[in-house]
């Protein structure tokens, strides 16, 4: 598990988590949607409904890595409380 993990500003060193930019810039401020990917079992990854979008039209594989950010799972948990998420 140390290769999972991250040191974040907040929360110190703690498991890393994977979200799209989209979801990092909104922060905790607007409302875009979250959805918490099911195709990575052992690891958090979230996007934004538009980023869905394009999972739905192309499949997951369209989310580049230029679109995605390594966070904390403290700090994506705060994230999806903000959107609203289950």
């Amino acid at each position: 598990m140390a290769d999972n993990l991250v040191n974040c500003r907040d929360h110190g060193r703690t498991v890393s988590s994977i979200i799209c930019v989209h979801l990092l810039e909104s922060g905790l401020t607007g409302r875009i949607g979250f959805v918490l990917s099911d195709n990575t079992p052992d690891d958090l990854v979230a996007w934004c409904q538009a980023c869905q979008e394009i999972v739905d039209r192309k499949g997951p594989d369209a989310i580049t890595a230029a679109q995605l950010r390594v966070v904390c799972q403290s700090c994506l948990y705060r994230i999806r409380d903000t959107q609203g998420a289950p």
